[in-house]
């Protein structure tokens, strides 16, 4: 449309000179023509001087607000830098304490709010993982203050805390290199890296696991991995997305795990009236199952407080996408009042100058650009501006989109202010780039790579379930596999039946794909369907339904699990065992008891680790299964009874003291002392003179864990 009105311009143009030519020649005959041209000219000229402006026009306005340095400088001057942005950022988003939980702390420990004292006791390692907009990066920063205010004061006794986005789709690779480059085109520090990293003299902060480009992720997480192992003195702080940590191995880090809990109910009632909320928002949310799911997650329930002080007689929304478009067209319109309303002396709000719609559309330009152009969920302010340039008002759009709080520009890079708003602008271009003929659209040859974008977006990417679906029957498998994929990431129920329809798709990677989709939606309709799958000719398949039949933890899949726990393949045996310890059925205990004695050490681990799941309702069993003749067994399950804590099983464990299997004798003596009951006292001590020295070892650790304070070892070891 836009080639068409300039094409009218020029034709305008051209016909206006004609008159205007003719009229001189002929005396005035043709006046009315003249004038009737020149109005046209009049009304077509702004809009097309506008566009032209932005596609020729300097890049201005895009540096007043920069907080970082911009050229070589101290360190000093970066952590200042840094110690302003945070600022800037936290005027838009100040959430309550944090209810954290580290994996370290056992059984019933309760969550803490004190980061500080879990950054130390994991001496500064660790990797923080929860839901899009818990508060992780806002923990980091807090640390990243932290660590900066310390070594502003003592600069000889503390580390050089360093900020790495790892959305950012111009990192490098390795780890050496990422952090070359920020150091040296981002922070602007002096010197070189590697010096600090030898001298362990630095604090990292990783944000983003999970942002990282999807096409060089796995590469990515690897190298990391390799990095910290390297470098185990030097101070690393990494955050990620929990679903993701969860479902890609590839992600795993060597790193202690800290959790950011979603918000009780009195810290949502807290965080309300804290900010601007009342009472009667509390009992609105609290009567409503899918507002209370919004509002444990802090920046969810921000904007629902924001919403809420609005009187348009909506109702509150009920899911993200709906959120967020009610959020910014309300703080689009408070900044438009603020301004007019102004009074003398107050401080200037930003210049909005697009209306709402045009700037959504040119956010939603961007935020798709940044992720079919493989630029991930951060970039260079100047890509940015060079690909806005492509629309009119491009330039503009970045400007009013750092006004309102929807962009963030530091430094030289641009990127919109949390993750999930990142997906809700560009949901929709994704979504329509799937109905192009032949999955191609405008922007990117490869849809593969964008539909994964689209999962990737997760409860944000609702909007794209249909054309996904439609998707399902691409005659191009990787699209197909891709499309399944996407859907169990968003896990909208709609997708259910489509993807039970391709659990019998010609190429094994699709039926794959589809079954472990179903897992993680868990919907009981999968469950007939992925039970017909464990008979699938390729055990990756079968191995997926088995997986996705835990997830779902119906009790129908019991008998067919149990029967895939004789499967030829290790992996479908391994996966079936641990189904059948998350369904927690006790027709599964003696088959899983048998699988004690499987000849791969794997799938016995996961039988183990089911029946301990099981728990109570396998007692009886394995007790009985300490009778075994197979020795294997006797000592797996005196293992699986130590971790169970059923009083029942005291007396038959002190009975296997006596085993005449070393190994045997000794996962009682562990047992026992996991179980903590002072019958064993006496039946360890007299272990403590075993023949067999790693039982006599695992008796006097069983001893000091019931608090018997003896001098065994002075004399025995």
């Amino acid at each position: 449309m836009r080639t068409i009105r300039y094409i009218v311009f020029a034709v305008v143009i051209i016909v206006f000179l004609i008159a205007s030519m003719i009229t001189i020649i002929s005396g005035g005959e043709n006046i009315p023509v003249v004038i009737a041209t020149a109005v046209l000219v009049v009304i077509s000229f702004p809009s097309t001087t506008e566009w032209i402006w932005d596609k020729i026009g300097p890049a201005q306005g895009f540096g007043i607000g920069d907080k970082q340095p911009s050229s070589f400088g101290t360190v000093e001057d970066y952590l200042n830098g840094r110690l302003r942005a945070f600022a800037d950022e936290e005027k838009r988003f100040i959430p309550l304490a944090l209810t954290l939980k580290s994996a370290y702390q056992e059984g019933n420990a309760k969550p803490t709010d004190d980061i500080d004292a879990i950054f130390h006791q994991n001496n500064g390692r660790f990797i923080l993982i929860g839901d899009p907009g818990s508060g992780k990066s806002t923990t980091m920063r807090h640390l990243m203050r932290q660590a900066i205010n310390n070594y502003l004061r003592y600069p000889k006794d503390n580390r050089i805390p360093v900020w790495i986005n790892l959305g950012e789709g111009a990192n490098p690779v390795q780890p050496e290199k990422l952090l070359k480059h920020w150091w040296d085109n981002r922070c602007y520090l002096p010197g070189k890296p590697d010096q600090h990293i030898s001298q362990h003299n630095l604090v990292l902060f990783l944000d983003g696991l999970n942002e990282m480009p999807l096409d060089t992720r796995n590469e990515r997480a690897k190298l990391l991995r390799e990095f910290l192992e390297r470098n185990s003195e030097v101070k690393i702080v990494v955050s990620c997305r929990i679903r993701d940590y969860e479902d890609d191995e590839a992600l795993k880090l060597p790193l202690p795990i800290v959790s950011v809990l979603p918000l009780n109910d009195q810290r949502v009632q807290d965080f309300i009236l804290r900010n601007g909320g009342d009472e009667n928002l509390w009992n609105t949310i609290n009567q409503d199952e899918a507002l209370r799911s919004l509002a444990a997650n802090p920046y969810n329930l921000y904007q629902i407080i924001k919403i809420s002080t609005e009187t348009d007689g909506q109702e509150l929304p009920h899911n993200l996408n709906e959120l967020y478009r009610r959020y910014l067209q309300v703080t689009y319109k408070r900044y438009t009042k603020d301004r007019k309303n102004k009074r003398k002396g107050e401080e200037e709000t930003p210049l909005l100058k697009l209306p709402q719609p045009k700037l959504d559309k040119r956010l939603q330009n961007l935020a798709f650009a940044m992720l079919s152009n493989g630029k991930g969920t951060s970039t260079d302010l100047e890509w940015a501006l060079y690909w806005q340039r492509r629309w009119r008002w491009g330039q503009q759009a970045i400007r009013d989109g750092i006004n309102l709080g929807v962009l963030v520009g530091d430094g030289r890079s641009l990127r919109f202010f949390h993750q999930s708003l990142h997906g809700y602008f560009a949901i929709e271009p994704l979504g329509q780039s799937l109905t192009i003929k032949g999955g191609v659209d405008r922007f990117t040859k490869n849809p593969v790579a964008l539909i994964r974008q689209i999962g990737d977006l997760g409860e944000s990417g609702l909007p794209a379930v249909e054309p996904l679906i439609k998707t399902l029957g691409d005659k191009d498998v990787r699209v197909r596999g891709a499309a399944a994929q996407a859907l169990g990431a968003i896990k909208d129920n709609r997708a259910v039946e489509p993807l039970i329809g391709i659990l019998s798709d010609a190429d094994e990677q699709v039926r794959k794909a589809a079954a472990s989709a179903l897992g993680v939606i868990k919907d009981n309709r999968a469950v007939e369907p992925l039970k017909g799958v464990l008979s699938d000719t390729d055990e990756q398949v079968r191995k997926a339904a088995a997986s996705a039949l835990g997830e779902i933890k119906d009790n129908r899949a019991v008998k067919p699990l149990v029967k895939a726990l004789a499967d030829t393949d290790k992996e479908v045996r391994k996966a079936a065992a641990s189904a059948l310890g998350e369904i927690k059925d006790n027709r599964a205990v003696e088959p899983l008891i048998k699988v004690l004695a499987d000849t791969d050490k794997e799938v016995r681990k996961a039988a183990a680790s089911a029946l301990g799941k099981i728990g109570e309702l396998a007692v009886e069993s394995l007790i009985g299964a300490m009778g075994d003749t197979n020795f294997v067994i006797r000592r797996a399950s005196a293992k699986i009874l130590g971790v169970i804590k059923d009083k029942r099983a005291v007396e038959p464990l002190i009975n296997l003291l006596t085993d005449r299997s070393g190994l045997v004798r000794g996962a009682a003596a562990q047992a026992l002392g996991m179980m903590k009951d002072k019958r064993a006292v006496e039946p360890l001590t007299k272990a403590t003179n075993d023949k067999n020295q790693n039982v006599q070892n695992f008796a006097y650790t069983a001893l000091e864990r019931l608090g018997v304070r003896r001098s065994y070892r002075s004399y025995r070891l």
